[in-house]
């Protein structure tokens, strides 16, 4: 990427950084408006930060309702949090550490884009518009700024990627299949439910294209290559979380909620029914040049069956299956979609690829090409200008600078809902019960300190084998109670409400650490990336150098 910056024109960065700029304008305005996940997300910055306060790197255990805890760290990867979890620890505000985040990814989306695009059209021209039209979308700007989805705005960092990968394997230099690893890596400790969306388009793109395949069977070894690799770069998130989900009876597992859908006009404008005011450069735009690249360039080059052409009839059928789908039904198989306009995030990024080729394709034909070259970004940058403008009006409430009410220790983490919690537990008891241990033994006495995701039980006076005591942190598999000093280990399950017990034995008194030391699959799985992702960088390191030399 630094490589590429230096050959290629200051000016068509300075441009993706302008339309970055203004694509995050309403983050300049003093506070934040409020999105859907706002509180979600900054509580799950705030509980990274705090895990790391107290020494707990990992980060999997995260406060909940009413601070009984939450194994959030399980279910979505912390990884790419961190970094604004530091800014918090060095002390940046906390909205104005959300605020730095989402322009870090918005500038990072809109160069991205422009590598990968660069990549298949070997068009700087190309790219360009292609990273312009993306990263100004109405989508994108809905996302960061209505819903503030955060796992689906990294999203739009990946997703170009491993349209790149799917480019090389199938069409291009197919031992280049790492690319397709790696977006597939980043998008899943991103964005789970895109990570399903672009399996299927993925799938989509090698059923069109099977007859490629068939006839070059060795591009079929490479996938297979490509998803071996990225099972093992991603086993730190993916193996706990698959263990965590198949051993655990959680209430997710029982929703049948339908898959909220929009007609297929409604779909072009790239604008779900939050704001839909105005039609900014979102699918609408995009889909224009769809009609042109038929009638006009492919008919003129004859070149029906390009990756750029694959691009554009890929994205149309996504776009009508939208529309047409019978999602009431299939609800009940893929419900954990919620939205159907999540396909927006594909579908933008094969037209913005395809659109920046074919909008190159069509000035090269025209006498004032110049200008008409800068017609696009300028629309792109004008449209999502007066979008966010518009769009204010739906965003009423509003907080300011200073940190919110639910960022304070005095107030309960909403963390989210209550997917992950246990189908047997009851909730309205998080909110009834004191947070205090209670014991079945009521000789014993004990001293309690809660530091978050580790806690502390000092008890003494237990003249019983059969006594317990029930710690108020919610038990997940995963968690070990040690003696401080001795190191004695105690044995622990579900207790009441789901609460941890810790079974105390002939054990008269003690000093206990109670803290989420991670399964065996989860420690497994941490030494197994480790060692894929050295053993990665070295083979790909190894390659580079021996191409370097036959070159």
């Amino acid at each position: 990427m630094i490589k590429m910056i230096k050959k290629h024109a200051f000016l068509r960065f300075l441009l993706i950084i302008v339309a970055s700029v203004f694509a995050s304008l309403f983050l300049f305005k003093k506070g934040i408006f409020y999105g859907h996940d706002l509180e979600y997300h900054l509580s799950r910055i705030e509980s990274i930060a705090d895990c790391i306060k107290i020494g707990d790197l990992k980060a999997v255990m995260h406060e909940g309702y009413n601070g009984y805890g939450y194994p959030n760290g399980l279910c979505y990867s912390n990884i790419f949090l961190y970094l604004p979890a530091l800014m918090l620890l060095l002390g940046v505000n906390a909205i104005v550490t959300y605020k730095i985040y989402i322009l870090l990814i918005t500038f990072a989306t809109g160069l991205v884009m422009y590598y990968c695009t660069y990549k298949i059209t070997k068009s700087e021209f190309a790219a360009t518009v292609s990273a312009v039209v993306y990263v100004t979308s109405s989508y994108r700007i809905c996302d960061v700024m209505v819903r503030a989805a955060l796992g689906e705005a990294m999203a739009f960092l990946f997703v170009p990627v491993i349209i790149l990968g799917l480019y090389y394997i199938i069409y291009d230099d197919h031992k280049k299949y790492y690319v397709f690893t790696i977006g597939f890596v980043g998008l899943l400790l991103s964005h789970l439910i895109t990570t399903f969306i672009m399996v299927f388009v993925s799938v989509v793109f090698i059923v069109v294209n099977y007859e490629k395949l068939l006839d070059e069977r060795k591009r079929i070894l490479y996938f297979i290559y490509s998803a071996v690799w990225g099972v093992l770069l991603s086993a730190f998130f993916l193996f706990p979380f698959l263990e965590f989900y198949l051993k655990t009876d959680i209430n997710v597992k029982y929703r049948n909620n339908p898959v909220i859908t929009m007609d297929f006009f409604q779909s072009l404008s790239g604008i779900p029914k939050f704001t839909t005011i105005f039609v900014a450069p979102g699918i609408g735009l995009l889909f224009a040049y769809f009609i042109y690249n038929y009638i006009y360039v492919e008919a003129k080059e004859k070149n029906y069956f390009s990756f750029e052409g694959m691009a554009d009839i890929i994205g149309v059928l996504i776009l009508v299956m939208i529309a047409v789908m019978p999602w009431a039904e299939l609800g009940k198989v893929v419900a954990f979609i919620e939205l159907t306009w999540r396909f927006f995030v594909p579908i933008l990024a094969l037209f913005s690829i395809s659109g920046g080729y074919y909008f190159e394709k069509y000035i090269g034909y025209r006498k004032y090409s110049g200008l008409i070259a800068a017609a696009i970004p300028a629309a792109a940058i004008l449209l999502t200008l007066v979008y966010q403008v518009c769009s204010v009006k739906h965003q009423l409430t509003y907080y300011g600078i200073e940190t919110p009410y639910y960022m304070t220790k005095e107030d309960s983490y909403p963390m989210t809902m209550d997917e992950y919690y246990s189908s047997s537990m009851d909730i309205e008891l998080l909110y009834e019960d004191e947070r205090e241990p209670k014991s079945n033994n009521p000789d014993i006495v004990f001293d309690f300190e809660d530091k978050g995701s580790i806690l502390y039980l000092e008890y003494n006076n237990n003249d019983r084998s059969d006594s317990y005591i029930d710690i108020p942190q919610l038990y997940y598999i995963g968690y070990k109670a040690i003696d401080i000093y001795d190191k004695k280990t105690f044995a622990i399950s579900d207790g009441y409400n789901k609460w941890i017990r810790v079974w105390l034995g002939n054990c008269d008194s003690a000093n206990i650490k109670i803290y989420y030391r991670g399964t065996n699959i989860l420690v497994f799985s941490y030494l197994l990336s480790l060692f894929s992702w050295i053993g990665f960088i070295i083979y790909r390191s190894v390659i580079s150098r021996k191409k370097d030399n036959n070159e």
